[in-house]
C-alpha cells in the first residue's frame, strides 16, 4: 500500500471504528424507541434524530467507497494508455503501477472491516 494510503488508514481507522460502533448503538436505540413511541410527534423526533446521526456515517462510507473506486481505476487508466510504445524504463514503471493498483485501497474500521456503502447498507 502506498505511503499516503497507509498514513490515511492509520489516521482514520480508529475514528471510523468508533463511528461504526456508535452508529450501530444509536440506530438500534432509535429503532427501539420508535417501537415504543405512541404519538406521531415523538416518532417524528426519533426519525429526525435517526437521519441526523445517519448523515455523518453515510459521508464516511461514501468517501471511503469513492477512494476505493478511484484506486481501482488507476490500473485501468495505466493499462489503457499507450505504454507499449514508450521507452523500457517507462514500461517498467507502468507495470509497477498496474501491479500495485491490482489491490484497491480501502479505509477500514479498526483495520478489520472495510467501510464502504455496503457497510452503510448492512447497518440498516
Amino acid at each position: 500500500m502506498c505511503l499516503l494510503c497507509r498514513e490515511l488508514e492509520s489516521i482514520t481507522s480508529i475514528p471510523m471504528l468508533i463511528e461504526v460502533v456508535f452508529s450501530l448503538v444509536i440506530f438500534c436505540t432509535c429503532g427501539f424507541q420508535l417501537t415504543l413511541a405512541e404519538s406521531g410527534q415523538s416518532k417524528a423526533i426519533i426519525i429526525i434524530a435517526f437521519i441526523f446521526f445517519a448523515i455523518p456515517f453515510f459521508v464516511f462510507c461514501k468517501l471511503s467507497t469513492d477512494l476505493a473506486l478511484q484506486s481501482a481505476a488507476v490500473a485501468e487508466a495505466a493499462y489503457n494508455m499507450e505504454w507499449y510504445d514508450a521507452p523500457p524504463t517507462f514500461k517498467s514503471s507502468v507495470c509497477v503501477i498496474i501491479a500495485r493498483s491490482q489491490r484497491p485501497v480501502a479505509l477500514t474500521a479498526g483495520k478489520f472491516n472495510p467501510v464502504t456503502l455496503n457497510t452503510f447498507i448492512s447497518v440498516f
